[in-house]
């Protein structure tokens, strides 16, 4: 599946993140998450962002993001929603291919201050949804 998405991976560093300046996925080892399934709740995450990213999927935000860093409560609301995307979406992968989405240790935190961060919208939630569903249909489809 992953090979099948032809995202670029870097594996190594300290921490993961989805680079859209470089279209880069940077993974630390898999030996430094406290299982596989951990890796891969994580893995899938970068994969959701860089998938929404993906000019076929249109619906990008993190270019957007750039342009609201004057705007610290609008910058917040989109930082926060593209991350409940994401672990929205990988948190849907991880179930398709029989994985906890739970086993990272931080995702319910991480989960509840992107929440947060989105206002506790059920709006903003259910938009979400669609759009992890939409984004897992593609990369999926890869």
């Amino acid at each position: 599946f992953i090979d099948n998405t032809k995202a670029d991976i870097k594996i190594g560093g300290t921490f993961a993140r989805y680079n859209f300046r470089s279209e880069i996925i940077d993974m630390p080892e898999p030996t430094t998450f406290e299982s596989k399934a951990a890796y891969y709740v994580v893995l899938f995450h970068e994969l959701i962002h860089w998938a929404v990213d993906n000019p076929r999927l249109g619906i990008s935000t993190a270019r957007f993001l750039g342009r609201l860093r004057n705007n610290p409560a609008a910058y917040d609301f989109e930082f926060g929603y593209e991350e409940l995307r994401a672990h929205i979406g990988a948190g849907l992968l991880c179930i398709h291919f029989g994985l906890n989405p739970d086993s990272h240790i931080d995702r319910p935190r991480l989960l509840e201050k992107s929440f947060k961060q989105v206002g506790y919208s059920h709006r903003a939630l259910k938009f979400a949804l669609r759009e992890a569903k939409r984004t897992v249909r593609f990369l999926l489809s890869l």
